[in-house]
């Protein structure tokens, strides 16, 4: 019977660790026979020895392959469980992602059909300012040179601004707060001020000057402030015009501050400020000597620095003076020692030709005569003292 309950163990890894443990804790007990405790030692180290023994086999049982395909196995056992359970929630989610991807790709498409109508009616308008006098029939027709010119034709030139202010105006009510929107309306202004509609012009360049995209665009705000200024001008209000131009100065764009800077210059010459006029000018030679990488908007340099010179001209304003290489202007006493050895030589030359004339001689030939003249030699050495 005993035999039995031992095998019985032997095949129950738990059941053995517990009888080694339970043979273990009455190791100590001095009631039973010594040898008794010693055969219970032995048995119990040895259902120990073959539960290690059971242990390693089973960790060492698999190959690499098989290790490998037993997780394999168990992960897509586990994935397809996460998967049926939330199946629902997954299914939702890509309906959603599907949704999304083709509402962005319908918007992205209507967004890029609406900019692009707005830019081909900016490009009409602008064709039609560039348009030309003459038969509105010849439109369309073979010209001399057998081509198709597709520029506007006009019968007068009221019928082009009204043409080209009509662009405008259509090109600014589309997509409004946009750059598109806000450059048609910059046009619009300007073609309101060539027709002499100053106070509308006026709002048209306020209007661009408090967008919100202004605020970020540099020659934008540039245009609007400086379209206020040349409106005020053409009304007659120069004291008004001046004040527009050193806003514009005091915004800091690179190009409109050396605009700014020479049309108040300008105008308080003509009202006869003339301090004012020539403060304004110095600055803006400051300005124009500093070099720059910001870009200029358009303005041309050229202008400003032909300006400048007529103006401080005009005003009594001393020019600027030749720039000497990291050294000071050379003086009287420094030049008349450059040239002393040249005029001594000069000297000598005119001396030997005196000579060779009071001996007759007549000197070499390739000498000009001016050289042996005693005259020539005589003023020359004047000059040297």
């Amino acid at each position: 019977m005993a035999d039995e309950e031992r095998t019985q163990n032997d095949d129950d890894p738990q059941a053995e660790l517990a009888e080694g443990q339970e043979d273990v804790g009455t190791e100590g007990s001095s009631e039973e026979p010594q040898n008794r405790r010693a055969r219970r030692a032995a048995a119990s180290q040895a259902r120990k020895q073959r539960l290690r023994e059971r242990q390693e086999a089973e960790a060492v049982g698999l190959d690499a392959q098989e290790i490998i395909d037993d997780a394999l196995v168990r992960s897509t056992d586990s994935l397809g469980k996460w998967l049926r359970r939330n199946s629902t929630s997954l299914q939702v989610a890509v309906l959603v992602g599907v949704a999304g991807w083709a509402g962005w790709g319908i918007y992205s498409w209507r967004a890029a059909a609406a900019r692009a109508e707005a830019s081909d009616v900016l490009a009409a308008a602008v064709a039609a300012e560039r348009g030309k006098i003459g038969d509105p029939a010849e439109q369309g027709k073979l010209n001399e040179q057998k081509i198709i010119d597709p520029t506007p034709i006009f019968a007068d030139v009221a019928a082009k601004q009204a043409a080209t202010i009509e662009g405008f105006e259509k090109a600014a009510k589309m997509r409004e707060g946009s750059g598109t929107s806000l450059f048609a309306q910059l046009a619009l202004a300007g073609m309101l001020l060539d027709t002499g509609k100053f106070d509308e012009a006026r709002a048209a360049y306020e209007e661009v000057k408090s967008a919100k995209l202004t605020a970020s665009d540099p020659e934008l705000r540039g245009r609007a402030l400086e379209g206020i200024a040349l409106v005020e001008q053409a009304k007659g209000d120069k004291a008004a015009a001046i004040k527009a131009y050193q806003e514009l100065q005091n915004a800091d764009i690179p190009g409109f501050v050396e605009l700014a800077l020479y049309e108040q210059a300008r105008l308080h010459r003509d009202l006869k400020q003339l301090d004012e006029a020539k403060q304004a000018l110095t600055k803006l030679k400051e300005k124009i000597g500093t070099p720059t990488a910001s870009p200029m908007f358009g303005i041309p340099s050229g202008y400003l620095q032909g300006g400048l010179k007529a103006l401080s001209d005009e005003l009594g304003l001393e020019g600027d003076k030749p720039a000497t290489a990291g050294a000071n202007p050379i003086t009287q006493e420094q030049l008349r020692a450059l040239t002393a050895p040249v005029q001594e030589k000069i000297n000598s030359a005119a001396k030997k030709a005196k000579e060779r004339a009071a001996a007759g001689d007549e000197g070499p030939k390739d000498v000009p005569a001016s050289t042996t003249d005693d005259k020539a030699g005589e003023k020359a050495a004047n000059e040297g003292e």
